[in-house]
């Protein structure tokens, strides 16, 4: 006898392939979560430097120990919401 030669049947073991996504919709939803990204950071920045803004004028201009405390408080507040903004302090919600 003569062993068969191996044949070729339909079951191989190459994955199916997959049916395609609309790439257009993932685009336009990656694109508007990376504006929207910006304009979160942007808008983070923009309210930290008000902060450290109003706490270092407190701070300077404060006529008492408790004036003084208000400006380092509201200043820190300002650095906390930059490094926020950096994703240097991770926010619990991630």
């Amino acid at each position: 006898m003569v062993p068969s030669s191996p044949s070729h049947s339909t079951d191989s073991s190459e994955p199916a392939p997959e049916p395609q996504h609309d790439s257009t919709a993932d685009v336009r939803q990656g694109t508007r979560d990376a504006l929207y990204d910006t304009i979160g950071t942007v808008a983070l920045l923009g309210f930290s430097l008000l902060f450290i803004a109003v706490g270092t004028r407190e701070l300077v201009t404060a006529g008492s120990a408790a004036g003084g405390a208000l400006g380092i408080a509201i200043g820190l507040f300002g650095f906390v919401l930059a490094a926020i903004a950096f994703n240097v302090v991770p926010l619990s919600r991630e």
